[in-house]
């Protein structure tokens, strides 16, 4: 009775681990990130935030953006998880000089390099991704 009950646990015990990694997820997400843009060289930080409700928010500099003429840019939104990404999907991108251009940002993670991959879409068209790795809880 005993051996059953042990394989019965045996079997059993992945099925209590799945559940508590994907309920983990989000927190892989969380932290202070950097990442450096191998197009134009900037230098990117993206601070994210998760909370109880499942909202995540964004806030974000990158030092050299395009859309700002070369210039510097503050970011901010409010996102969730879809399947096994982040995604901010109304994130808005603001200029130094006052431009505004609304953005999603897809954050997927790479468990080899232990990065995340940000891929930045315009208009339904993905524009860029950088490697962000991470250098704060």
């Amino acid at each position: 009775m005993k051996r059953v009950l042990a394989l019965a646990f045996l079997a059993l015990l992945p099925l209590a681990f799945a559940s508590s990694a994907d309920a983990a997820s989000e927190r892989s997400f969380i932290g202070l990130w950097k990442g450096i843009d191998a197009v134009d060289g900037g230098e990117a930080l993206h601070s994210i935030t998760c909370f109880r409700d499942g909202a995540c928010q964004l806030v974000a500099t990158d030092s050299v953006v395009s859309f700002c003429g070369g210039g510097s840019a503050f970011i901010g939104g409010t996102g969730s998880l879809e399947g096994d990404e982040l995604v901010f999907p109304d994130a808005v991108l603001t200029c130094r000089e006052d431009t505004v251009v609304e953005l999603e940002l897809r954050y997927e993670r790479d468990r080899r390099n232990r990065t995340i991959v940000v891929t930045a879409v315009v208009d339904g068209i993905p524009f860029r991704s950088i490697v962000f790795h991470k250098i704060s809880n």
